[in-house]
């Protein structure tokens, strides 16, 4: 028979393993292992997080201090304001406005903020256009508001453009003499309506006083010697061109009216004086003095 094999070489490596697992169960061992080797593992991590954190700060402060410089430099500053509007009054006044603001980093100015803030406190600006010249200067384009007529409100004269947005104030009518005086209860709501109306009337434009809102509803024409032209509340632009008609082939408006009512489609209604007696010859006018 052949001798069996004793296997000193497994029984050596089982022996191994045996004392390493011993070794595993005692106490220093397991404190060294659940205790010592986390809090050295946490405390590895804090120091590097501290490390980077520090290293983070000074890179920071280093862009800071690189902005700050050039922020801070002469050569980078803003030193003022160039502005092109279409009135010299109106570059005044937007220059007066943001003098304040310069000498200045171009670091510093939040030209969004600015730009708001141009259209909001002057109402003559519809729009604004910011950017940084070579000569240090912030170019200010303005792109303004026109007035188109005087409106008469309760607390005085003020200038709208064709939207009805206000543009300005003024103490008297002959500082803008060539714009019609509009007027009346909710006047500034309907001023596109009203343009329309002193673009139709232009031919009689010297004898043109003003329009005269009524019930927030529809015009009335004021013309010269207190005369009136009333309006119908839709259909207003045919009625004053049926009235250009009349003028054209009867010289209603050189006459001494009192009134012409428009109001009714049907028919126009001509107060004049007594001594001043009017024959129309068209089926759809009536007569009354």
């Amino acid at each position: 028979m052949r001798p069996v094999s004793t296997g000193h070489s497994g029984m050596t490596t089982s022996r191994l393993a045996f004392r390493m697992q011993r070794c595993f169960y005692t106490p220093v061992v397991r404190w060294t292992l659940g205790v010592v080797c986390p809090v050295l593992l946490a405390a590895s991590a804090v120091a590097y997080l501290l490390v980077s954190i520090d290293l983070v700060q000074s890179a920071s402060g280093g862009f800071t201090s690189v902005a700050r410089y050039f922020k801070d430099r002469p050569g980078f500053a803003i030193t003022g304001a160039s502005v092109e509007a279409d009135s010299q009054e109106l570059e005044d006044r937007v220059l007066d406005h943001v003098a304040r603001l310069f000498p200045a980093s171009p670091f510093s100015i939040d030209f969004a903020n600015l730009r708001m803030d141009i259209i909001e406190a002057i109402p003559a600006v519809r729009d604004v256009d910011l950017s940084l010249s070579e000569d240090g200067l912030v170019h200010i384009a303005i792109d303004g508001r026109e007035p188109k007529v005087i409106c008469r409100m309760p607390d005085g004269l003020v200038l709208l453009d064709e939207e009805g947005a206000p543009v300005g104030r003024i103490s008297s009518r002959s500082e803008f003499a060539h714009l019609t005086l509009i007027f009346g209860e909710g006047a500034e709501l309907a001023v596109a309506e009203a343009l329309r109306l002193i673009k139709i009337a232009r031919p009689v434009e010297d004898m043109v006083r003003g329009f005269r809102r009524v019930g927030s509803r529809r015009w009335d024409m004021v013309l010269d010697k207190g005369r009136m032209i009333l309006l119908p509340e839709s259909g207003s632009e045919q009625a004053m061109e049926k009235v250009l008609q009349l003028n054209a082939s009867h010289s209603l408006l050189n006459r001494r009216l009192v009134s012409i009512d428009m109001r009714d489609s049907r028919r126009v209604v001509v107060q004049a004086y007594p001594d001043d007696a009017i024959e129309l010859r068209s089926p759809v006018v009536d007569h009354s003095g």
